[in-house]
Formats: structure tokens, sequence, C-alpha cells
């Protein structure tokens, strides 16, 4: 019988099993992917505070940046640029290989082309059934489970936890672009409506592009590809795309007697713009220093347990709340608003002060807003918009 079952071989859930291996836990992770670098959707761009609290190797990252182009609907052109890097584009599934290998030296059991089926609790631990490849169902008990795998709500839905309360969908695919030297961001109705899309540069003349929106994501990613190529960001080309949800609010509940729901899954995630890698594994080091400390107490009630759920949200809840409402104040522009607050923006030199505070970093987007709201200029724009959506509720 294993101490814990983690389900999930990502960054959160390799992350969580080394830690919980190094405190003596038994500790089995079951991962349905064939190997841990198997491609992922996902754009992989984290900020070098992360890379540095981490002591993530520099092999697996493509490149680092301290500038990017973010244009508007219109395509005006707001270009923001620091002297050192804020941000390093991750090769993604190098970095699952790298945490992996990591747990696994530290102890961890992983079981790879291992599809988990089916989470059962009862009074004594959890039986967890799993089929690796196409062979017969196999059930491996464990004291307690992390379910780490990533946005969807089977096995929180099932273990009595309920669905993330919003997301939405992401799209990607790797492209062409040998002349992309720094991350470019677009807005626009036409392009991602409520959210953005994105180019971002890795290796050497290739880039990822690709958008999140709430519905008809296929569609808008083909006009996303055509623009880019009609406006010579890329070659024309037809690449392959994959698919993801995209987490944008947390579940409501965390854990349960002998359950921890950690990252996407649990909806640890930054709002505006749904990146999840950087708070998922925060949230992975509290659970893992709340599940060792009732692992010495030899107690995994609830009561117990709940204490993950205090602290990370201790540590991340106002930040999640503030960049929500964010994102729903953000889906509720039009074009027009947007290039107005654009506008504003840039004339007031905004940009400029901004980029100039060391406490706006690219992690926290909470700080980021509160800060536009300081701006009466911005302020007054907000209540403009804000008021009349009162008025219709």
């Amino acid at each position: 019988m294993f101490d814990v079952a983690v389900i999930g071989a990502g960054p959160v859930g390799s992350r969580f099993a080394r830690n919980m291996a190094e405190q003596g836990v038994k500790t089995v992770v079951f991962e349905k992917k064939k190997r841990l670098d198997e491609a992922v959707c996902c754009t992989g761009i984290v900020s070098r505070e992360f890379v540095e609290k981490y002591g993530i190797s520099e092999d697996v990252i493509y490149r680092n940046a301290n500038s990017a182009s973010i244009f508007t609907p219109s395509g005006k052109l707001l270009h923001i640029e620091r002297d050192k890097p804020q941000a390093a584009v991750l090769n993604r599934p190098a970095l699952n290989e790298y945490l992996g290998r990591y747990a696994i030296q530290s102890g961890a059991d992983y079981r790879m082309n291992s599809n988990v089926v089916n989470i059962e609790k009862d009074a004594r631990g959890v039986s967890v059934s799993v089929q690796s490849g196409h062979g017969p169902t196999e059930t491996i008990r464990a004291k307690a489970v992390a379910i780490t795998s990533g946005f969807g709500y089977r096995f929180t839905e099932s273990a009595g936890f309920g669905r993330i309360r919003d997301f939405a969908m992401g799209v990607q695919a790797e492209v062409e672009a040998p002349e992309l030297k720094e991350v470019h961001v677009f807005l626009g109705e036409k392009t991602a409506p409520g959210f953005f899309g994105w180019l971002v540069p890795t290796a050497s003349g290739r880039a990822l592009a690709g958008l999140i929106t709430r519905t008809k994501t296929a569609g808008f990613m083909k006009e996303f590809l055509e623009m880019l190529s009609n406006r010579g960001f890329i070659p024309r080309q037809e690449p392959s795309v994959s698919y993801a949800g995209v987490a944008l609010r947390d579940i409501q509940r965390t854990s349960a007697s002998r359950v921890m729901i950690i990252g996407s899954a649990a909806g640890q995630v930054k709002p505006l713009t749904g990146g999840g890698v950087y708070f998922g594994m925060m949230c992975a080091d509290i659970a893992a220093q709340v599940l060792g400390q009732a692992f010495q107490a030899d107690d995994l009630t609830s009561k117990s347990l709940a204490n993950y759920d205090k602290e990370w949200k201790k540590a991340l809840g106002k930040e999640i709340k503030v960049g929500y409402w964010g994102r729903r104040f953000y889906e509720q522009l039009s074009d027009r608003y947007i290039e107005t607050l654009f506008d504003v923006v840039v004339t007031s030199g905004i940009n400029r002060t901004l980029l100039a505070s060391d406490d706006v970093t690219f992690d926290w987007h909470g700080s980021i807003v509160l800060k536009l709201l300081r701006y009466q200029t911005i302020a007054g724009i907000v209540q403009a918009i804000v008021n009349p959506l009162k008025k219709n509720k």
C-alpha cells in the first residue's frame, strides 16, 4: 500500500511527488502519457521569478524575454521593454521531464502509460483503478490521493468537489516564424473575443501561435493564422493544432479526508491569462507540507487537510479574486473601449510608469489591475462601462 497516489505527472504533480518523497512518504505517480516529454498544449511562458525560485535549469528554456509587442484591434502597437529579462519561454515537454526526473530521483514511483479510470475512497484509504496501455484494470491502494491531472472535472466531480466554476478553451500550433524576435500579443473581437491571441518565439525560426476563446475556438484559430500570414508575421502554412481546457476560476473546496486537488484541476491559475504552472507549483508545496504533517500526526481527516485550503487561499486568494474581476471586466470591452484604454495608457504615460515600478511583475496581475484603477482616467472609463452593466442586470 502506498502512502499517497498522485494523478498526473505535469509540473504540479511532479513537484508535489518530489516533496512527498523527500519527506519519506511512499509515493506513486500515475501518468497516462507514455513519456514525460510528450507534447503538451501549453505555451510555457513563466517569469524569471519562477525560474529562480524553483531552480529551473536553463537547459529547458528556449529563450528569455525582456520585451513584448501588444497589438490593438485596429493594429496600433504598444511596445513594452525592460532592461532585464522578465520572462522565460520554456520547452514545456522538457520541463515535464526535468521535474519528473527529480521526483524519481527522490524516490517517487512513476507509472507511465497508466490511465486512471476511477477513484474510490473508504474509511481505510483510497482505491485507484488504473489501466496500463490496453491491459486489464488494476487497483492500487493508497492512504491518500492528490489529483494534479490538469483541467477537467471527471475526478473532481466523482470525488464530490464539483466542477471548475469558469473556463474557456485554448488552442495552439507550432509554426514557422523565421523573423520573429519577441512575444506578440493580439487583442480584439475578431481575434479572440474577451481574451487574446499570441505568437511566441521558441527555438530558432519556430514559434507557438494560439488563442483562448469561450466559443468557436477552431474557427477563430483558422482566421488568426490567416491574419498572421497576411500581415507577414509568419509564412503561409497549415500546421496541426492542439486544444486544451483553460481553468479561469477555482473550485470552492480543494481538500477532503484523504483527498487533495492541486493546480489547474483546482483552478489555481492566473484568471487573466489562464497560466497555471507557477501558482500550481506554489500550491503543490503547500499541499505537500500539509499532507506531510498530516501523515506525521496520523490524521488524514477533512479537518486536518483543510489547512491546505486555508494556506493556499491565504497566499493566492486575493490575487485570484482581483484577477478574475479583471478578467470579467475585460470580457465586457468592445474593440472601441480597448482602443480608448490603449490611447489613455499611452498618452498619459501610464505604461512607462508601470514599467518603472519594481512591484509590477510578470506573474502578479492583481497588483497591475489595482494600480491601473488608481488612475482617475482609467477609473472613469471603468465606471462608464460598469454602471450600464449594473443597470441592465
